[in-house]
């Protein structure tokens, strides 16, 4: 299943999907990464700076390094996972991105990237949600190559309740994609019961287990 994330309403939906995000990814996301960083060489985790990420951000770099490109990151509150952004003046976007959120970690290192898409209002059958989401897995299939799709709808949660059962994570819709040693996952959500949003999520494995070291690291040094 996809990442878990909360019900409320959509003024929570960035600032609660990004406290849970820097807390933990997705099961499907983080078996990818796993295995993926199991695999990636020593010279691949010290050279990942030099990868382009998307919407012009950079595998890697530092808080100081974004920003000395012109990115404006607003800090959250919840820093248990180390230091992450809501981010702005992005150098590339789409047009119905809502917000995007950076993830440095304690080793301050861009390791993870989430996007959030604009919110459906009056979608319960997941008809927008899902159209939209359909034409941003193909554009990832042509970057990343094929995904594995999900897709489960419980009993009571077809038809006009679809993106009900979103919200109740009863259903799901995501697809995993993995290239070049970045894991992606894109799925459907719901912040009401008739409201759908989507969201894809980014993760460099080999920044993210220098990341998992840092935060090791860190909890040594607290206890």
């Amino acid at each position: 299943m996809p990442l878990m994330l909360y019900s409320g309403g959509t003024s929570m939906k960035l600032i609660n999907a990004f406290l849970l995000l820097a807390i933990s990814i997705s099961a499907p996301v983080a078996a990818i990464a796993q295995s993926s960083t199991q695999k990636a060489a020593p010279d691949q985790q010290a050279n990942s700076a030099s990868i382009s990420a998307p919407f012009g951000l950079s595998w890697g770099a530092t808080k100081a390094e974004t920003e000395k490109a012109g990115i404006v990151l607003t800090a959250r509150s919840d820093e248990s996972n180390g230091p992450a952004y809501m981010a702005t003046n992005l150098p590339k976007t789409i047009s119905d991105v809502e917000s995007v959120v950076l993830y440095f970690g304690f080793g301050d290192r861009l390791y993870r990237i989430a996007a959030f898409g604009k919110t459906y209002e009056n979608d319960p059958y997941g008809t927008q949600v899902r159209s939209r989401y359909d034409e941003l897995v193909k554009i990832l299939e042509q970057k990343y190559g094929p995904g594995k799709a999900s897709d489960f709808a419980a009993d009571f949660y077809h038809g006009d309740n679809w993106t009900y059962g979103l919200m109740k994570k009863e259903n799901w819709h995501y697809t995993d994609f993995e290239n070049g040693g970045v894991s992606v996952q894109i799925s459907c959500r719901s912040v009401e019961m008739n409201d759908s949003y989507w969201i894809i999520i980014y993760e460099n494995v080999s920044e993210a287990k220098i990341a998992d070291e840092a935060r090791k690291k860190h909890e040594a040094g607290a206890l």
